[in-house]
């Protein structure tokens, strides 16, 4: 980016920087003061000069920065080294660079990018963007209707209040919706994903065969059930979507169907297929187990209150449907 060219010189010097608006090496005018009292040299004229030519400007640092924005928008990287950046208010752009950092963005609509190592990053208030990006990242986006993907390693990440979509992306996700209608898709790896309260969509299907644990937790939720996954569905009248993406020994396991005011949805390419057999049998070894075969192959066994018959379940052309995180979207 070229706001972080310019930002070079001044990492290679560690240690804490107040900024006001745009990025880290504009001046500050009367109206935007910094906050705290670093100030920045002045040459033998009397004028404010650059940060850029006060400081090297071809090595990123190496130290461990705290960087903290003011009232406007401003732009915030890191460099290498745990650093501490912190946007305040305004509209935020803040990047942590290499090594383990931590980013909170204040208020305002930020967007906040780990980049490599083992970050934490806190939206605050706003509509916010969180990119964990490399590493296994903790991010939270806390207030606002926030926009979260993981990218790899092995992160957690909390939605918070607000209606928020989070991506698990590659590794071994642990997905929380909180509170609000949420969206919830897993991406690659074994991902446990929790709605939470509100009426949330939760997939665990974008990932191939490998195992999700998809949990809707308390409102009316839409469930898309990956190869191997095991749901639990939780208060409210749910729904749950499985496919012709299930193969043979992929089978998807239903802990509390509730026939009675949940529903289940096979989805089909019925424009270029024929209608599927669909049949239902208890499971002779699990008595409250159903299993439920389609074309003779087995794609769930749900656990339910009452017996579980073909009747319960309603057949969807897929291409009637609009969902993230489906197989063929």
């Amino acid at each position: 980016m070229i706001w972080l060219a310019s930002l070079l010189g001044l990492m290679a010097m560690g240690g804490t920087l107040f900024v006001g608006d745009d990025d880290v090496a504009n001046n500050n005018s009367e109206d935007d003061e910094p906050r705290g009292s670093g100030q920045v040299p002045s040459s033998g004229s009397g004028e404010v000069q650059p940060l850029s030519s006060l400081l090297p400007s071809d090595t990123p640092s190496e130290e461990s920065d705290i960087l903290s924005g003011g009232d406007g928008d401003d732009h915030l990287a890191g460099g290498l080294g745990d650093d501490q950046i912190n946007g305040y208010d305004g509209d935020d752009l803040l990047d942590g660079g290499g090594d383990n950092d931590q980013l909170f963005g204040g208020e305002g609509v930020d967007t906040l990018t780990g980049g490599d190592g083992s970050d934490l990053l806190h939206g605050q208030g706003g509509d916010d963007q969180l990119l964990g990006e490399n590493g296994s990242d903790s991010l939270y986006g806390h207030f606002g209707n926030d926009l979260i993907e993981g990218g790899g390693g092995d992160d957690t990440a909390h939605g918070g209040q607000g209606d928020d979509t989070l991506f698990g992306g590659s590794g071994n996700d642990a997905l929380h919706g909180n509170y609000g209608n949420d969206s919830l898709a897993g991406g690659s790896g074994s991902d446990t994903l929790f709605g939470g309260v509100g009426d949330d969509l939760v997939s665990g299907a974008d990932d191939g065969d490998t195992r999700d644990f998809v949990n809707g937790g308390e409102g009316d939720d839409t469930l898309v059930a990956g190869a191997n996954d095991v749901l639990t569905m939780g208060d409210g009248a749910d729904q749950i979507i499985v496919g012709d993406w299930i193969d043979a020994d992929q089978s998807i396991e239903m802990m509390d169907f509730d026939r009675t005011e949940d529903q289940l949805v096979l989805l089909w390419d019925l424009q270029t297929q024929p209608d599927p057999d669909i049949e239902v049998e208890a499971d002779p070894d699990s008595p409250e187990y159903s299993v439920v075969r389609v074309n003779g192959t087995e794609v769930l066994r749900v656990n339910s209150s009452a017996n579980l018959t073909a009747s319960d379940i309603t057949l969807l052309d897929q291409d009637s449907s609009d969902l993230i995180g489906l197989p063929f979207s």
